[in-house]
């Protein structure tokens, strides 16, 4: 047998069984479906509702394709991607599930940064227990 030929074939299948388990998983990723939008918390769904009250243009957990600094390609996702006055900048909601490697984060934060597009934390918690008050914080970013 041919040995390049059988780790393609066992590549091809590990990545079946990945491509499996993560359609498996979906329901469990995005739990929160909220106006045909798939959201992964109630944090995430407060700040869409911010959002939606000022009448602010976003996309939620936009995926992307960017270059690093190596000039390798890397798949990116973010919160929320944020149109307002002409410019654009990411709302990230930090919460224990999606967001325990600060140092991953920071990362990637800074791949967009290259890019341009400035990113913003907020805690779930605040998110949650005062959203429009982010959202309004978030939106005088914008002036900067």
């Amino acid at each position: 047998v041919d040995r390049a030929w059988a780790r393609a074939l066992i590549e091809a299948y590990n990545q079946a069984q990945e491509s499996e388990a993560l359609v498996k998983t979906k329901a469990e990723v995005y739990p929160k479906d909220w106006n045909g939008l798939h959201l992964r918390s109630p944090a995430e769904v407060a700040i869409a509702e911010a959002f939606q009250k000022k009448g602010v243009l976003f996309f939620v957990n936009a995926g992307c394709r960017l270059h690093n600094h190596s000039k390798q390609y890397e798949t990116r996702e973010v919160d929320f991607l944020v149109f307002y006055q002409g410019k654009v900048r990411i709302l990230e909601v930090d919460g224990i599930t999606y967001h325990q490697n600060p140092l991953a984060d920071y990362k990637r934060d800074r791949l967009f940064d290259r890019e341009g597009i400035r990113t913003s934390r907020f805690s779930a918690q605040e998110c949650f227990g005062n959203p429009n008050g982010v959202v309004e914080e978030f939106l005088e970013l914008f002036k900067f």
